[in-house]
């Protein structure tokens, strides 16, 4: 099986332009041996198949931090907390008027005040965020009337989940393009372990650990960056 599994990573790991849903689960349809033309025949449907295919783009994303984007909004005058957006997982960078300001925490701030939360307002010079429902980014001091201004937030944000095989994975990030046949492996991971056969299930999944990890390297690579020999870039917005 290794020899096979081998070749096909040659012959099908090595296009890199994009693939939809539809591509991705005909290259896993060979992994798992289901390519009947009668769908009566198949082990799995279609849409089993897509939601192994989301399961593994959103588990992907999560070990590795694959989607990046920036979101902007106003601040008010004397309020805290203001709602990220749904797909929010965490902050790489946030810059008020153009200036970065760190992230602090709770345990933080209990540590140096404990009526920081009822704490005059002022310039806003440090973030928080508490997860609930809805996950919240706090500004401390909270902005008067006269330090408001615009926050621009780079985030990491989950993928919109993949419902249709007509979907490309993660957003369709063009970047992110050389790494979507690495989920043909993951829906032969789920398939394997759902036909009772983890052994093989497992062969697949560190095949996907392995695109994983380097598209997690790739991301971070920056030709064009040259700090010298005293510093190097670790990470990106």
């Amino acid at each position: 099986m290794r020899i096979t599994l081998v070749a096909l990573i040659l012959l099908m790991g090595s296009i890199s332009h994009a693939l939809t849903g539809d591509e991705i689960i005909t290259r896993a349809r060979v992994f798992l041996r289901d390519t009947s033309q009668d769908t009566t025949r198949q082990k799995f449907s279609s849409a089993t198949l897509v939601n192994f295919l989301d399961d593994g783009q959103k588990e992907a994303n999560s070990l590795a931090w694959l989607l990046r984007s920036s979101f902007t909004f106003e601040l008010r005058a004397n309020t805290t907390e203001y709602f990220l957006p749904d797909r929010f997982i965490a902050s790489k960078r946030v810059y008020y008027k153009n200036r970065s300001i760190p992230q602090t925490s709770f345990g933080a701030e209990d540590s140096q005040s404990r009526g920081w939360r009822s704490a005059s307002c002022g310039t806003p010079n440090k973030y928080y965020i508490h997860f609930g429902t809805t996950p919240v980014m706090g500004f401390l001091p909270c902005p008067t009337n006269t330090s408001t201004g615009t926050i621009e937030v780079f985030q990491i944000e989950q993928p919109v989940t993949v419902v249709s095989s007509t979907q490309t994975p993660w957003n369709g990030w063009q970047m992110l393009s050389p790494y979507h046949s690495s989920l043909a492996y993951y829906i032969a991971y789920r398939g394997f372990q759902a036909l009772g056969q983890p052994a093989l299930g497992e062969r697949f999944f560190q095949e996907w650990q392995l695109f994983i990890d380097n598209a997690r390297t790739g991301l971070l690579k920056m030709p064009d960056f040259n700090p010298g020999f005293r510093s190097r870039r670790t990470d990106q917005p």
